[in-house]
């Protein structure tokens, strides 16, 4: 895939992802909580800066590898990350429903990731 290429399918799929957003957090009535208000602020924030610990331990053994081994880390690395997200959001911000628009997006951000990967392919 070109330079251009990728950053024309990253722009739109960015815009598409707010376009997302804006239109459930309206259809069902989901209002923006950040964790670091809620009671669950240091769990986030350390639970945040483990993820990233391992996810850069890891990253020099997916940059080594195929596409597919890069691919499979983000994968990974987003799936992880929306899970404790999600998990966070019920359990500190449960009345806001913020935890269903972050699973509503997780399989959203997976298509997205997968078509990347298949046409990062096509052009190798």
């Amino acid at each position: 895939m070109e330079f251009a290429t990728f950053l024309v399918f990253l722009a739109v799929s960015v815009a598409i992802l707010y376009g997302i957003d804006f239109v459930l957090r309206k259809w069902l009535k989901i209002e923006k909580v950040n964790l670091s208000e809620t009671a669950g602020k240091n769990i986030n924030r350390w639970g945040r800066a483990i993820i990233l610990v391992v996810a850069l331990v890891l990253l020099p053994f997916s940059i080594s590898g195929s596409l597919w081994q890069m691919l499979w880390f983000w994968i990974i690395y987003y799936t992880v990350l929306s899970l404790f997200e999600a998990t966070l959001q019920w359990k500190y911000a449960r009345e806001s429903k913020e935890y269903l628009l972050t699973m509503i997006f997780w399989p959203i951000v997976m298509a997205t990731f997968i078509l990347f990967g298949f046409f990062a392919a096509d052009s190798l």
